[in-house]
């Protein structure tokens, strides 16, 4: 299936199409994040979006996995 040109269409390396581009590093991360969000963010949206407010302990379990130090680094002095 060539899925080329149909906006909003998944990469190819979803399909385990061969691709110089996307690395099994790639399909990690991808995992890594989907699981985090499913489990860390998606039960707490709705919470969240009433409060008007991120608790900060979610930026930093983001921190502590790797995903946001760029942010992170705001809170807290760094401390995060």
């Amino acid at each position: 299936m060539n899925f080329a040109g149909i906006p909003f269409a998944d990469p190819v390396w979803y399909f385990d199409v061969a691709t110089p581009y996307y690395k099994p590093s790639h399909i990690k991360v991808r995992n890594f994040m989907r699981k985090f969000t499913e489990t860390e963010i998606i039960p707490y949206c709705k919470e969240w979006d009433e409060s008007k407010k991120i608790p900060k302990e979610v930026f930093k379990r983001m921190a502590r996995c790797g995903i946001t130090q760029s942010v992170a680094n705001g809170i807290d002095g760094g401390k995060a």
